[in-house]
């Protein structure tokens, strides 16, 4: 959706908007998908527990 936004809004305002909402999913998605790779690993036999 904010891609959408970036390419086909309407002004400079909206495009700017949708990038800096881009940014800070990304930036949540990566924090989650962090701490599932972590749950997955503390799981694996002979784990370090950090």
């Amino acid at each position: 959706m904010a891609r959408m936004q970036q390419q086909f809004g309407t002004g400079q305002g909206v495009v700017d908007r949708a990038s800096s909402d881009e940014k800070s999913l990304l930036l949540s998605l990566d924090r989650v998908l962090t701490q599932i790779r972590a749950a997955e690993y503390k799981r694996q036999p002979n784990s370090r527990r950090w």
